[in-house]
């Protein structure tokens, strides 16, 4: 197996012989520790009751121990008390003799829900108060013939017993003055050992190893433990012991050493930290008993195999195993457990095995052990036959710690991720882990831990996470340290402390001139390394060079650490006020469980935070480290790209002693330009310029330009800005090109002035960008641009080359061959952008100044501006011949009106088609005939057969006639259709009409004005209205107005009602109407 030499237990006396034996033969049996109270059951028959010392008390005392082992270690010869471990002593409380004449205590367990002890003596179960020893009184059924018992742990509320009778499983509860018996169960052995978790208790039989369910009562057979065999080994031993004396024993299959085996046979009782006591000499004192162990939510089994090796098997309550086996050399007399270590007591010491990797971690000397336990928080205590010790473990930083030394960083890692993990939030188990009182990055520690057994967790983690990168870099592993590192926002600086002439303020080449207020760091105490400042060397003899992997693994983290806070933004607290209100709004029975969780997430949002407030501290001192290191490296680029980062906290003192003693001026100009000193950035960049200073990293007038582009000096901008023109005029323009506030508050003419002075591409380049970026409206300014352009293209167009070719050329394009036809081609595709685009220039100016070039496309454009359709299709029909051409242009200008006018344009192209002329004397019937049958319902077919040559052959024009006569048949039918549905319209309104004017009115004497109400008299005219109304005629005003009223409600109940409900409105009007027409009828 494979043995890594830790140290994680320390053993602390707690009870000596002479506070229970008192001249009696007498030897401890068992113990039970819960809280701080310690009962031990004797040989004789007593139960003694202590009260054991605090645990500040009881980590001095082992870390006394520890010490006085290592001044051991360092002088073997000091005296006796400088090599005895000091004592925690238990205080002796009260003692008790159950009365049993001197049988021998073989079990206690403190019941502490009902304040009672229970005692398991010579088969008798006996409860004693918990504190005053009294005795209590039971159930004659229950205290008799009883082998073993267990209990239900996990039952914080209830004490549910089970006790073995022979081959009977019975369950009690145990109340303050009775026990209430449960069930029963039968089983095919009697049980030697028992253990339970929640409803399933392990037994360990006569011969192997059993699951059973309380409640279901199934039995599940697991594996035999073959502890025969054990004791079969341990009788030929002490044959082999006996016989040969004179010379030595045959090895033995158990892995101890044969001469303290024999120490053991013969009786020999001595111990760690304390003297001799009773004990026999025979071998029946080696046998053990069969063991069946709770581990967590596991049992532990130990076996013996056919090949004599004794493993320790990990069952599920589900009969499952799902751990590899611990191996132990013998079998183990008691077994204890503190997670996540298992304390196996064998007849010459104690193994601890770690249940993450089931190897053996350590092994304490301790003969004659008798019992184990770990009930109190977690917390191991161990019993020899005359003392009781307390197994103190280490903290968990460093066990951590030991690994880290060692190099196993990840094992490290996992056994503290699994034991905080294991603890719980603010239980007081935290004391009996080993989990000191770390802290987080820059806060002190203790490895003695927090006497409370309170700790904050996430802080600690984070803290060993830290201490593994520093083991990382020890170790030569760098790309693991710089991601342990950023990952636990370890603050730089204290990596920078291995690298002191990369930490600023040190003195380390930066020269002077800093910041005096500038607080010097302090590192963190204590330390989380062992690494003496400057000590890297031990780790890379090859550094400080440049190719160094240390001086390569410095850049990658530093490159982290700056993308790390230039990524830092305050997290949003809405979110979270927003969750918390839902999460108050929960059941009440969960209120408590939502408080912690706030409270998690509140802690998880202020350790977020945390690394975005400080890194205003460290960042200056990461950026000039960096800046340091790319210059080293003559990485220009990116030194380049950090400078002109704007989260770039670089100092300015420091960073330009650094860049001037280097001589990297170009980085220097950007670091300038960063803390806004322009004029000294763009002094460097024209001393550059102009060869006064050397720099390799200077790439020309990018920088400078961008930099004047932002400058709100404009005298200063206008000063620099004339010294890039000179050198540069295209490149130029981009200062007053840029779309910043200042460059656009310029008057544009006060550029042009400006920029006219250095040629007419920089005043063209500025006047395309006023027209097509900055949208200006300016006439004049739009007309200079295409005039600009215009005189560039028939400037190259006059070029000797260009000419000779111009006068067999048909067109710009064309003539532009015979010169230089890529710079034709780019200036005409600038104007006839603008021509194109543009809405602002001066057409007729234009026009009259292409009207005598080879430039016929662009003044055909020039007369589509002016609604001349018919001059530009001449041009681009009888100059150009371009068929495509001005099929394109008709389309473009065909789809921007009505109808009508997509017809007259259209029919201007097809006229020009079939103008005839010297070289088409019929006309270009082809194109023409192609226009009609592609776009035939846009023409008048009437005009079109007028046009249209009287030679020509039917045939040809076939599909056009097709479409005309189909375009003309149903332009018909629509007219009837829409002539009928006005002539049904017209009907509909005359019946209308005629029904209203031929109703009758009657009138009596019982009939009223609908307006006065006043009866009509013979003698007395009346009016009628269309809606039915009668009234005097003197009414008639008051009628027509209420009549109105009315018809004014029912149009807006229509407007609102829409749809179907007007369809019903209407039908209820005309209802309402036919219904008073009736009624006056009837009278």
């Amino acid at each position: 197996m494979k043995k890594l030499s830790m140290k994680l237990f320390d053993l602390v006396p707690v009870v000596d012989r002479a506070s229970f034996a008192a001249g009696r033969k007498t030897e401890v049996e068992c113990l039970e520790v819960w809280d701080r109270h310690l009962y031990v059951g004797t040989s004789d028959g007593f139960v003694y009751y202590y009260r054991l010392p605090d645990r500040e008390s009881t980590v001095a005392a082992a870390t006394a121990a520890d010490h006085a082992q290592q001044r051991q270690q360092q002088d073997p010869f000091a005296p006796e008390p400088t090599r005895r471990a000091p004592l925690a002593t238990a205080k002796l409380v009260t003692k008790k003799h159950l009365g049993l004449s001197k049988k021998r205590v073989t079990r206690l367990f403190c019941a502490h829900q009902i304040h009672k002890l229970v005692v398991l003596c010579d088969g008798n179960l006996i409860l004693l108060h918990m504190t005053s020893l009294k005795l209590e009184l039971l159930g004659s059924g229950l205290t008799k013939g009883v082998s073993t018992f267990c209990t239900d742990e996990e039952n914080r509320e209830h004490v549910d017993i089970t006790i073995a009778r022979k081959r009977l499983l019975q369950l009690y509860e145990l109340a303050e003055r009775s026990a209430v018996f449960d069930r029963e169960l039968t089983v095919a052995d009697a049980p030697a050992a028992l253990a339970r978790i929640r409803n399933v208790v392990c037994m360990a039989g006569a011969q192997g190893y059993s699951l059973v369910n309380v409640d279901s009562g199934f039995i599940t057979e697991l594996f035999e433990h073959n502890i025969s065999t054990y004791h079969e080994q341990l009788a030929k031993q002490e044959q082999a012991a006996a016989g040969a004396s004179s010379s030595s024993s045959s090895s033995s299959s158990l892995a101890g050493s044969t001469s303290s085996l024999i120490q053991v046979l013969t009786g020999s009782d001595a111990q760690l930290g304390g003297g001799g006591g009773g004990g026999g000499g025979s071998a029946d004192s080696l046998k053990v008993g069969v063991v069946a162990k709770r581990v967590g939510t596991e049992f532990l089994l130990p076996i013996v195999t056919a090949d004599n090796v004794t493993l320790g098997m990990f069952v599920s309550c589900e009969g499952e195993t799902r751990r590899a086996p611990l191996q132990w050399h013998w079998y183990p007399r008691e077994i204890g457990f503190q997670y996540p270590y298992v304390v196996a007591m064998g007849p010459e010491a104690l193994e601890v095995h770690s249940i993450l990797d089931q190897e053996n971690k350590q092994s304490l000397p301790f003969r004659g052990g008798k019992a184990v336990c770990d009930r109190s928080g977690g917390e191991i205590f161990v019993a020899s036959s005359s003392h009781v010790y307390h197994m103190v473990p280490v903290t968990l930083q460093r066990q951590v710690r030991q690994l880290f030394a060692a190099g196993e960083v990840e094992e490290g890692l996992g056994l503290a991720r699994a034991v905080l993990q294991h603890v719980g939030n603010d239980g007081p188990s935290l004391g009996g882990t080993g989990v000191g009182g770390g802290s987080g990055s820059g806060s002190s520690s203790s490895d003695s831990g927090d006497p409370h057994g309170h700790v904050d967790k996430s802080n600690l983690m984070r803290r060993l996470r830290q201490e593994a990168g520093f083991a990382c870099l020890e170790h030569g592993r760098f790309d693991e340290a710089a991601e342990l590192f950023v990952e636990t926002y370890l603050d730089p600086r204290e990596v920078l402390t291995l690298f002191p002439t990369y930490l600023l303020g040190s003195g380390g080449g930066g020269g002077g001139g800093g910041d005096a207020s500038r607080e010097e760091y302090q590192p963190v105490s204590p330390p989380l390394h062992h690494l003496r400042d400057g000590d890297v060397k031990s780790v890379d003899p090859d550094f400080p060079s440049p190719t160094s992997p240390a001086h390569g693994f410095l850049a990658r983290y530093l490159e982290r650490c700056h993308e790390l806070g230039a990524a830092a933004t305050v997290s949003g607290g809405a979110s979270s006020q927003q969750q918390r209100h839902q999460q108050q709004q929960g059941p009440q029975g969960q209120q408590q469980q939502q408080q912690q969780q706030q409270q998690q997430q509140q802690r998880r949002r202020r350790q977020s935070e945390e690394p975005r407030e400080q890194q205003a501290a460290w960042a200056p001192a990461v950026d000039w480290a960096l800046v340091r290191v790319y210059a080293e490296q003559r990485a220009a680029d990116k030194l380049t790209a950090l400078l002109l980062s704007p989260t770039c906290a670089c100092p300015l003192a420091e960073g330009e002693a650094l860049l001037r003693q280097r001589r990297s001026f170009n980085a220097l100009a950007l670091l300038f330009r960063l803390h806004g000193r322009t004029r000294d950035a763009l002094e460097i960049w024209r001393k550059l310029g102009d060869v006064e200073l050397m720099d390799d990293a200077y790439r020309g007038l990018g920088s400078m330009i961008d930099l004047l582009a932002e400058v709100e000096d404009e005298p200063l901008a206008l000063e620099y800005a004339q010294w890039v023109m000179q050198r540069d005029a295209e490149r130029g323009v981009r200062i007053f090109t840029t779309s910043t506030k200042v460059r656009a508050a310029l008057a544009p003419d006060d550029v042009i002035k400006f920029l006219a002075q250095f040629g007419d591409a920089a005043v063209v380049a500025f006047l395309e960008h006023l027209v097509f970026e900055r949208r200006v409206e300016s006439e004049a300014h739009h007309t200079r641009l295409a005039i600009m352009l215009l005189d560039e293209v028939l400037l190259l167009l006059r070029k000797p080359a260009a000419a000779a070719a111009a006068a067999a050329a048909t067109s710009a394009d064309d003539a532009a061959t015979g010169g230089d036809p890529d710079a034709v081609k780019v200036v005409l595709t600038k104007l006839r952008r603008v021509l194109r685009e543009s809405q602002h220039y001066r057409v007729p100016l234009l026009l009259q100044r292409l009207r005598h070039t080879a430039l016929h496309e662009e003044t055909a454009m020039l007369y589509g501006r002016l609604g001349e359709h018919e001059k530009a299709f001449a041009l681009l029909v009888h100059r150009l011949e371009d068929y495509d051409a001005a099929e394109q242009y008709c389309m473009t200008h065909a789809t921007r009106g009505s109808f009508e006018t997509r017809r007259s344009i259209v029919s201007a192209l097809l006229r020009v088609y079939l103008t005839p002329s010297d070289a088409h004397p019929d006309g270009r019937v082809g194109p023409a005939l192609k226009l009609l049958n592609a776009h035939g319902c846009d023409f008048d077919a009437v005009e079109v057969l007028q046009l249209l040559p009287d030679q020509l052959s039917l045939a040809l024009v076939e599909p056009f006639l097709r479409s005309a006569l189909r375009r003309n048949i149903h332009s018909q039918r629509m007219a009837q259709i829409t002539r009928n549905l006005a002539k049904a319209d017209h009907i509909s309104a005359a019946v209308s009409h005629r029904l209203e004017r031929c109703g009758r009115v009657v009138i009596d004497d019982e009939r009223v004005c609908e307006i006065c109400h006043r009866h009509f008299t013979d003698a007395t005219a009346f009016v009628r209205l269309p809606s039915g109304l009668v009234a005097h005629l003197h009414c008639r005003r008051k009628a027509e107005d209420l009549e109105r009223q009315r018809l004014q409600l029912e149009e807006e109940a229509l407007g609102s009602g829409g749809g179907a409900g007007s369809s019903s409105s209407d039908a209820a009007t005309g209802g309402s109407f036919l219904s008073r027409r009736a009624r006056g009828s009837a009278f």
